[in-house]
């Protein structure tokens, strides 16, 4: 669903420059986090939020199809995926869907 900041914000709206100011800063803290400690620093709140985490999925690559179970990310981002033999493979690029059903 979509929503705006004028309906989400109890306040009044903010001042777009200070906005566009603030998000670049936290933007720049999230960079250095990045550079200092890769991925590792962003894992858990990537965790909290992945939708895809235990769902069946489809990933089309350029020359095959595979399905299995998502099964989170790995240390490089690698998509986890669980194969129906129980097999675990990392997908570093391809196309995900969801299979419902």
């Amino acid at each position: 669903p979509w929503t705006d900041l004028r309906s989400q914000l109890a306040e009044e709206m903010p001042d777009r420059n200070g906005m566009v100011a603030g998000l670049i800063n936290e933007l720049l803290i999230s960079l250095q986090k990045f550079t200092d400690g890769g991925l590792q620093p962003f894992q858990a709140e990537w965790s909290a939020r992945d939708l895809l985490e235990g769902e069946t999925v489809k990933v089309e690559m350029a020359d095959e199809e595979i399905r299995g179970r998502a099964n989170g990310i790995d240390d490089d981002g690698a998509l986890q995926l669980v194969k129906t033999n129980g097999e675990v493979m990392k997908i570093h690029s391809g196309e995900v869907s969801v299979r419902h059903g």
